[in-house]
């Protein structure tokens, strides 16, 4: 069933849940609504899914999500990357995929082909989780940094919303390696995070400590 958007007046299509609730989203502006009430972001029968994820508009039943996951959760990967505390690995058709960075590393004449092993020594475990996770299904989850990283004391998050640091870092390794389906969407969604941080009680601390980050990298 299609409906027009009631922020653009775009077209767009309605998902169907299996309680008989539903929830749309319009590709054009990103507006969302589920029930009939306008959501930010989050669909109310799904509120766990984290916020990356709905940014990019997949609906969390999506089957084509649900193979992502499942690749991401394989384990015949054979590419490692050598972190600081630690090693992930990733499928190199996936990283070649979706970087030409990685593409040039791992076919052309480098180290990293012969070796299929990649050297980031400053980037940390819990970071590049949150950058594969977000490769392969645009979705976050709090398991790949909870135990590891410890956001800032004053910093309230939703369930899978990544702490703002965290994300900077991730940010600065989509444009690093020019993961281009994610520039945008890590970056914009930085954005409003930054915002949020001014809004209300402001956070200056942690804006400070962002802007630092920024500047730094």
């Amino acid at each position: 069933q299609t409906d027009s958007c009631a922020s653009c007046s775009q077209p767009f299509r309605w998902i169907k849940h299996t309680g008989g609730a539903h929830y749309v989203r319009c590709p054009h502006c990103n507006y969302a609504t589920c029930c009939g009430r306008a959501v930010h972001g989050n669909c109310w029968h799904s509120p766990a899914q984290g916020e990356l994820l709905e940014e990019v508009g997949i609906d969390p039943s999506d089957s084509i999500f649900a193979l992502a996951e499942r690749l991401f959760a394989a384990p015949d990967k054979d590419v490692t990357f050598a972190l600081k505390g630690g090693e992930e690995q990733a499928h190199g058709l996936i990283l070649s995929a979706s970087s030409s960075v990685f593409a040039q590393m791992l076919t052309a004449p480098m180290e990293e082909k012969a070796t299929r092993r990649i050297n980031l020594p400053d980037v940390d475990c819990a970071t590049m989780r949150v950058f594969l996770r977000l490769l392969y299904s645009g979705h976050a989850n709090e398991k790949d940094w909870k135990g590891s990283y410890q956001p800032k004391s004053t910093e309230t998050l939703a369930t899978n919303q990544v702490p703002i640091l965290l994300l900077l870092q991730v940010t600065v390794l989509t444009k690093k390696y020019m993961v281009t389906h994610l520039i945008d969407l890590t970056t914009q969604t930085l954005i409003k995070r930054i915002k949020a941080t001014l809004q209300g009680q402001p956070n200056v601390d942690l804006f400070d400590e962002v802007m630092a980050g920024a500047i730094t990298n």
